[in-house]
């Protein structure tokens, strides 16, 4: 794509060969715009610094790279996307079944509650009782779910719901209507125009989760006051729910395992000099 390549662009092709791995993002044949995957706003120079390498022995498995310039994820560089083909030798049916989760908020309704606890009356009533033991749990547990499926339903979890609404799908699809024109045309005023566009986004989709979080912490204190406990943990769990990040361990040449973060960067950085 380009003449010149920088000193970050040589290391990356040393460690190619150092390792045996093949550069996929640069061998298929694709226009200019679809190969770089960084410009900056008021730039007209378009930079590949986004790679795909993969073992030379499994080169075949990728049957394209490119960049797609439509998804909008506020940043300067582009989705690179990569097409996979996976050769399956055998395909063993699994036996695991994902458990079912029901929307046991909808039992805060009388008028639901008293259904289903009818329903499971009256198919209990039609059951008759085994003196097996097991069976007699199976056709519990089956009538428990049927009358679940019939009268609860399945909880649908939805992501951003409660704050993601009409006004942020609109200003959203405005933002991404300036940008697709400022990707088109980079002028100034295209730029300062997807800029606001942009700011006037974040500001409306920050402010309803604000006003989310608002709301929740409201219905925390009114369940503290009717000394709704378990209600009231279970939503300050969720509110005070934060990420927890996954255990980064590594194995030593003597067996030993590092969990010490600043070890692990040494060592790596150790073992980079060496290669």
């Amino acid at each position: 794509m380009h003449d010149i390549t920088s000193e970050k662009g040589e290391k990356l092709v040393q460690l190619a060969i150092a390792h045996n791995l093949e550069i996929s993002s640069t061998k298929f044949q694709h226009r200019r715009i679809h190969k770089g995957t960084c410009k900056a706003l008021g730039q007209d120079i378009c930079n590949q610094i986004e790679h795909v390498l993969i073992n030379k022995r499994r080169a075949s498995m990728i049957t394209d790279v490119r960049t797609l310039r439509g998804p909008n994820c506020d940043s300067e560089h582009y989705l690179v996307r990569t097409k996979i083909r996976e050769r399956i030798s055998s395909v063993e049916e699994g036996t695991y079944r994902r458990s079912r989760k029901w929307d046991v908020t909808k039992l805060q309704n009388p008028d639901i509650k008293n259904k289903y606890e009818k329903n499971i009356a009256q198919k209990l009533n039609e059951t008759e009782q085994s003196p097996d033991t097991e069976l007699d749990w199976s056709n519990l547990k089956n009538i428990i779910n049927d009358a679940a499926s019939d009268e609860v339903g399945i909880r649908i979890n939805i992501k951003n719901v409660g704050w993601f609404d009409e006004d942020c799908r609109k200003a959203i699809k405005v933002k991404n209507e300036a940008r697709e024109k400022c990707i088109i045309r980079d002028t100034t005023i295209n730029r300062e125009e997807y800029i606001k566009r942009r700011n006037e986004a974040r500001k409306i989709c920050r402010d309803k989760k604000r006003e989310m979080k608002n709301n929740e912490i409201r219905e925390l204190e009114i369940e503290n006051g009717k000394n709704e406990n378990r209600k009231f943990y279970k939503k300050l769990e969720i509110l005070t729910k934060t990420y927890k990040p996954r255990n980064r361990n590594i194995k030593a040449r003597d067996g030993s395992v590092l969990t010490d973060e600043k070890v692990i960067l040494t060592l790596i950085l150790l073992t980079w000099r060496k290669w």
